[in-house]
Parts: C-alpha cells; sequence; structure tokens
C-alpha cells in the first residue's frame, strides 16, 4: 500500500480512523488549441504562467475578433474555504506554511512566501486575467469556465478529465505538471478514504468489502468504472496504472502524487483553519490595493486562537 495514501488516513494520535481507497494530485490543465495558435511554450515556472494567462486575454486565443476570454481560472470564494484549498499548492511552491510545527503543537506560519504567493494570483486578477467573478467562484462556477472557452488554464485534478473530454474535447486541452515557484514545484494531494461505523452491525462484512476494495482486483475494477471513477490513483502499489488505463495523462497525475506532492497538515480540525486562511486570503485578494502582509498577520492570529481551541497550539 502507499505509505503516502496511508499517513494521509493517520489521526494526530497516531490512530488509523479509516482505510485510503483513491488518491489524486492536482495539475495545469491549459487549452491546447489556443496555446499552440499563439506559439506559446509550457510555462514552466510562475512568470511563464503570468505571461500565458496575459495572453489568453489579451490576444483573441479563439479567433473570434472579440475580447471574450480570459487566461487563468481562480475558485476565489470562501465557501468551503475554497481560496485557501485553490491557494494551497501556490503557498508551498513559494516555500510558504499555514502552520509550522513547533515542539509538541503548531504555530500559525503564514509568511513573505505565502505573501509572494498571493501577490502571483492578485496581480493576475487585478489586471484581469482571470475570469469575471474570480472572487467569488466556486468549483461550481469556475468549472464551466474552462469547458466553455471563457478561460485557458485551471489548476485543478485528474476528476475533470471526463467532462473536459466532453466539452471542451479531448483535442482541445493538455494536461501538464503545475510551472515551479520561487521555492518549488509542489502540488496539492487529495485522496478518498473509507469507514467502518462504530454503530455497525455489520463490521465482519464492512471489513471483507474494504479489504477488497484496496486488492489489486477492487483498485482495478475501480479505476475502469463506467463514468467517473471511483479509484483515481491506486493505493496499492501491485497496480501499475499505466498498464490499466493506458492514458499518458494519468501517469502524470500518478508521477505527480509519488514524487511531487503533499497532504494539507496534520491537526485536529484542518477545516477550521482552512476556513479561516481562506477568508484571509479572500480579503487579501478582493482589493488590489490591501497590505497583503497585514492581512496574513491578522489571519496568524486567528489560526493561532484556533489551534489553541484545538489544544494544539505550541508554546
Amino acid at each position: 500500500m502507499s505509505a503516502a495514501a496511508w499517513e494521509s488516513a493517520r489521526g494526530t494520535d497516531g490512530n488509523y480512523y479509516s482505510v485510503p481507497t483513491s488518491a489524486q494530485a492536482f495539475a495545469l490543465f491549459i487549452r491546447k488549441d489556443w496555446r499552440e495558435k499563439l506559439k506559446l511554450p509550457i510555462p514552466k515556472t510562475w512568470a511563464d504562467l503570468e505571461a500565458m494567462a496575459r495572453a489568453f486575454t489579451e490576444r483573441d486565443p479563439d479567433g473570434n475578433g472579440k475580447a471574450d476570454t480570459y487566461g487563468f481560472i481562480v475558485p476565489g470564494s470562501t465557501n468551503r474555504g475554497y481560496t485557501s484549498w485553490f491557494l494551497s499548492a501556490y503557498v508551498w511552491q513559494a516555500g510558504g506554511e499555514f502552520v509550522k510545527p513547533s515542539g509538541q503543537g503548531f504555530r500559525a506560519g503564514l509568511d513573505g512566501s505565502a505573501a509572494a504567493a498571493l501577490k502571483m494570483v492578485r496581480g493576475m486578477m487585478c489586471n484581469k486575467h482571470t475570469q469575471p467573478g474570480a472572487i467569488n467562484a466556486t468549483t461550481a462556477d469556475a468549472n464551466p469556465a474552462f469547458r466553455s472557452g471563457q478561460a485557458g488554464m485551471y489548476f485543478t485534478g485528474p476528476y475533470a478529465f471526463v467532462p473536459y473530454d466532453k466539452e471542451p474535447g479531448k483535442d482541445k486541452y493538455e494536461v501538464v505538471a503545475p510551472p515551479a515557484g520561487p521555492k518549488s514545484s509542489i502540488t496539492l494531494a487529495e485522496g478518498t478514504s473509507a469507514y467502518i461505523m462504530k454503530a455497525s452491525k455489520k463490521k465482519a462484512q464492512a471489513k471483507s468489502f474494504l479489504e477488497f476494495m484496496i486488492s489489486p482486483e477492487g483498485q482495478t475494477l475501480g479505476m475502469t468504472a463506467p463514468g467517473q471513477p471511483v479509484v483515481r490513483l491506486p493505493v496499492n502499489t501491485k497496480v501499475d496504472i499505466n498498464k490499466v488505463l493506458k492514458d499518458e495523462r494519468w501517469g502524470l497525475i500518478n508521477q505527480l502524487y509519488v514524487k511531487n506532492s503533499r497532504y494539507v497538515n496534520k491537526v485536529p480540525n484542518w477545516t477550521a483553519i482552512r476556513q479561516i486562511s481562506a477568508d484571509g486570503f479572500n480579503k487579501a485578494l478582493a482589493s488590489c490595493t490591501s497590505d497583503i502582509d497585514t492581512e496574513l498577520a491578522i489571519t496568524n492570529t486567528k489560526i493561532n486562537d484556533e489551534l489553541a481551541r484545538q489544544k494544539v497550539l505550541a508554546q
């Protein structure tokens, strides 16, 4: 079994409360036809990303003679912590951290590196190189921007393959590794886990089902299920995704997950910290003149208060 996937299922007390059944890593989706029309290289750095966002916005990549395209999609809504979730990889790529281990606990860690990530994304938003309404967009709002041809780049997960293969069409877009930030090209890792409820009266049957789910046969069935697969990347290392799916895009996602991804910090309640940081990030992005460092300092204070409530704030 994947050590990274199992680690994601471990609680802060060291115990395991679930069984990982699937994993995934985020990549950059690009309108290939737009990129090739404008003769642009695949972006390798943040500067390349910003340059492509500008070109997709200003150089009529769809050739309709109208100024109706945008470069980069941002789901900036605070709803369910989207702002923080979406920006997490960029914070890490800049060398930043949401929280940092300290002694037997944690302290808030948003600093100048996180500010660099916010400045990069805010620059594209303030230059109107992101889709309209980005500051309030959820993923439900953001996904149609790529499908409809409104915007040409989206940093998202492989669950988008199925809808995007239909629209705009598999031949119209490409999936590439995230461009590197100042410190790294780390991307976000996520996964799906299964639980056996304490009150369940069929624990033996549930255990047997989970054992099958993570077996090579169960993982393969989950990866090849019609429609949206219930297993994206296999957590069973005996399964070769390249042999099962024969799709280089999945090979890339697997490579990113294994070599260049990370899960969010392991604290008792990450959801609360994600929401606090999302509120702070959204406020910083909403104004082109706000002091990002000040907003992060306020956010750090609120994160430390939450860590204290969770009884893991380092003294």
